[in-house]
C-alpha cells in the first residue's frame, strides 16, 4: 500500500511538471503544411504524409490523438461530416458539449485563422455504443476554396481527458503554417 501511495505521489509530481515544460521541451511535427507543437512525452504511434496518431507509452492513460488530412472529391459542410463521424463512431454527445465555430478563438495565429473557410470544434463527454463514456476534443477545419479538410481528435476515458486534453488543445491553438525555404 505504501509503495502504491509513493508511486501515486511521484506520478502526480511528474504530471504537474509537464505543464511548465510543455512549450520548453516540445517538438514540432508537420502534416500537409501545418506545424504543431507536440509534447515530448507523447509517443508517435503512426505517421504517414496525411495522418499522425499519438498515445502515451509512459503511463497507462486511456488516451489517443489523431491529426489527419482527408482528401475529398466534393465540398461537404463540416457539420455534415461531424454527423457522419458521430454515426460511424456510434457517438452520442452529452447535452452540455461545447461546439465552437469561430476560428479566431481556436487558433492563435490570426493570419492562419483567416485562411480557414470552416472550423468546428466539439469538446466534451460522449457515450460510445450506448456503453462507453469518453472525453472528446474534436476539430474539423477546411481552408477556403478547398474540398479537403483536417480532422484533429483527442479521445480518452472521461478522467484522462482532463490530463492530456489541455496539451492537445494548446497544440491546435499554437499551430502554424509551414514556412517554405527556397
Amino acid at each position: 500500500l505504501i509503495s502504491l501511495i509513493l508511486f501515486a505521489i511521484y506520478t502526480l509530481k511528474f504530471i504537474k511538471n509537464e505543464k511548465t515544460t510543455f512549450l520548453e521541451q516540445c517538438y514540432f511535427i508537420e502534416i500537409k503544411g501545418l506545424n504543431f507543437p507536440i509534447p515530448d512525452w507523447w509517443t508517435l504511434h503512426q505517421e504517414t504524409d496525411q495522418r499522425l496518431t499519438f498515445h502515451r507509452s509512459d503511463t497507462r492513460y486511456d488516451w489517443r490523438a489523431r491529426y489527419e488530412y482527408i482528401q475529398s472529391e466534393k465540398e461537404e459542410p463540416l457539420l455534415s461530416l461531424l454527423e457522419k463521424y458521430q454515426d460511424k463512431n456510434q457517438l452520442v454527445f452529452d447535452e452540455d458539449v461545447i461546439i465552437q465555430t469561430e476560428s479566431s478563438h481556436l487558433i492563435k495565429d490570426q493570419n492562419l485563422s483567416k485562411k480557414f473557410h470552416e472550423v468546428i470544434r466539439v469538446e466534451g463527454k460522449a457515450t460510445k455504443n450506448n456503453i462507453d463514456r469518453l472525453y472528446i476534443d474534436l476539430y474539423f477545419i477546411r481552408y477556403q476554396g478547398e474540398t479537403n479538410y483536417f480532422v484533429f481528435e483527442s479521445i480518452s476515458s472521461v478522467l484522462n481527458g482532463l490530463v492530456e486534453g489541455p496539451y492537445f488543445e494548446e497544440s491546435i491553438f499554437l499551430m502554424k503554417e509551414k514556412v517554405s525555404t527556397i
